[in-house]
């Protein structure tokens, strides 16, 4: 039995998506002494993973690790950009993508969320449901109350400062 993956490189949702990746860790490898693309650490891991492999163990590592000194433990970052005001989010990242290390870093226009693994997963879980997703709109992000609005907010509380 073969399995295909269904992220699509070309597609304006993943160019978007990378895009937005790149931009983050650009400005987190700013705040802190060393960010990764997860794929690459995952390599690093084992070389001989394969795309659909990583593309499995994105969903539990997120798209981007930091590493410093100041903090004993890797922290993983899920990006996810947002185009409108409603959007949709995939069950499977409710149920893989949790821990004490984990945060989602939500982006459009030029402001960025982070919001930790588990506040968000709560929250969307009540969202209305489609198919293998749940609907939420920017505007509840905006208004969650545990969420840092912006790199320096978020850093500072990474390391206590």
């Amino acid at each position: 039995m073969s399995f295909k993956s269904r992220f699509d490189p070309e597609s304006d949702r993943a160019i978007r998506g990378l895009a937005f990746q790149a931009k983050v860790q650009s400005m987190l490898s700013l705040s802190f002494q060393k960010t990764m693309n997860t794929r690459e650490w995952l390599l690093l891991q084992d070389p001989f993973l394969k795309d659909l492999q990583l593309n499995l163990l994105e969903h539990t590592w997120g798209d981007i690790v930091i590493f410093d000194q100041r903090i004993s433990h890797p922290i993983f970052i899920e990006c996810v950009s947002l185009k409108g005001e409603n959007s949709i989010f995939p069950n499977h990242k409710i149920l893989k993508y949790t821990g004490e290390n984990k945060y989602y870093c939500f982006g459009w226009d030029d402001e960025v969320r982070f919001v930790h693994s588990v506040t968000w997963n709560s929250y969307v879980s009540k969202c209305d449901s489609l198919k293998y997703y749940k609907k939420y709109t920017r505007s509840k992000i905006i208004n969650l109350r545990k969420q840092y609005k912006n790199i320096e907010l978020f850093r500072d509380s990474i390391l206590q400062v």
